[in-house]
């Protein structure tokens, strides 16, 4: 295995794949777990196998293809241009899932009107110039640095998504936590009517708020 030798092209691309790898398949779903926890009807326990899975994979399949890559054209010119871009493509896809908001509403499945949000796609756009300009700086100024340049970024990246994992986990499962008390929810009488004057209040916790407009102005 060419990437697990000790020159500086080979570390350079061994943490690009364990940084990307972990960033699409770990730190993603699970970030949006722990912020919408109580939307999912599946436990940390049921997802985490599956995240495992996915990110074994993933790396694999982006193992074997920086494999290629340094095989190729490794300690070539054409290496460092094309990790300068994979380094920069990386650096995009993480500020634009982490730093750039986007509230189309609730996800049920209705078609997006993505005409009443052109400030998120002219975002995007400065954001992926950016990275292109980024990259060509790089390429011209950094040179043979950028194999050092992207190993920090990609310990780095990380480093922070760890961190925000660790925190989200600890922020909902720990200070969070119910505080036991003695007053418990039973079954007792939950069946047990009245003769006269009964009222049964159904709460619909989870019912579309879309839905239910459509069930009141129904002509």
């Amino acid at each position: 295995m060419y990437l697990f030798k000790k020159e500086k092209e080979a570390r350079g691309l061994l943490l690009w794949v364990l940084a990307s790898a972990f960033m699409f398949t770990v730190f993603a779903p699970l970030d949006a777990y722990f912020s919408n926890e109580s939307e999912f009807w599946f436990r940390l326990t049921q997802l985490l196998p599956v995240v495992g899975a996915c990110f074994a994979i993933s790396f694999l399949i982006l193992f074997a293809v920086a494999e290629v890559l340094y095989r190729c054209i490794g300690k070539k010119k054409a290496g460092w241009i094309v990790f300068t871009f994979l380094l920069n493509t990386l650096l995009y896809f993480y500020v634009q899932g982490n730093f750039i908001p986007r509230h189309y509403g609730v996800l049920n499945g209705v078609t997006i009107d993505f005409d009443r949000h052109p400030v998120y796609a002219w975002a995007s756009i400065v954001l992926i110039t950016g990275a292109i300009l980024a990259a060509v700086f790089s390429i011209f100024v950094i040179k043979d640095k950028i194999y050092g340049f992207g190993r920090f970024v990609c310990a780095v990246l990380l480093g922070l998504q760890l961190v925000t994992l660790c925190f989200s986990f600890y922020k909902k499962h720990i200070m969070s936590a119910p505080v036991r008390s003695e007053v418990v929810v039973t079954n007792r009488d939950l069946l047990t009517l009245g003769q006269e004057e009964n009222i049964i209040l159904f709460i619909l916790d989870t019912f579309d708020g879309e839905d239910m407009e459509d069930l009141f102005f129904r002509e």
